[in-house]
């Protein structure tokens, strides 16, 4: 069960920031239109500078901030009623609603994955399970490109939530 509820697990930030990456100094994501420079494990938006670099601290910084912010409470948002909450699935969640967005897990008009995970199909972590191996997988597109980094990073998301394997 959850260590400490909704909150992203020491190695659940580990995982995470395997697959993020480290980048100390800004860039834009190649194919994509993005508004913004991206920095650290993965931070986004209008504080990122072109030019100005940081440092391994001070990403960690980012990201925790991030993840308290924005992706745990989106996690917190779409699993409080349900039963049975697993701190793998937690770390799942959080991993990657932060590649996509916090509205992949929970706003229902967003994707399908918010909308059965609102839904009383996933009220136990074994219905859970089956919801993640079927919907991760769908998310392995950028640009209308699929990238095999993305499909072994939703890999690697179900063997987490489903098994509690951190890669």
């Amino acid at each position: 069960m959850a260590e400490k509820p909704y909150k992203t697990s020491v190695r659940g930030r580990k995982f995470l920031k395997q697959h993020e990456g480290l980048r100390l100094c800004p860039y834009k994501v190649p194919g994509a239109n993005e508004r913004y420079w991206t920095i650290g494990y993965g931070h986004y938006g209008a504080d990122v500078k072109p030019g100005v670099c940081i440092t391994e601290k001070r990403a960690g910084e980012l990201l925790k901030g991030d993840l308290e912010k924005s992706y745990e409470p989106a996690v917190r948002k779409v699993l409080k009623e349900h039963e049975g909450i697993h701190q793998c699935e937690i770390d799942a969640l959080v991993s990657i609603a932060y590649n996509l967005g916090p509205g992949i897990v929970s706003d229902p008009g967003f994707s399908t994955l918010a909308k059965r995970l609102g839904s009383s199909e996933a009220k136990t972590y074994k219905k859970r399970k089956t919801i993640y191996r079927q919907e991760f997988p769908k998310w392995v597109y950028a640009g209308g490109v699929k990238f095999e980094g993305l499909v072994n990073r939703r890999k690697d998301e179900v063997a987490l939530a489903t098994e509690g394997k951190y890669t």
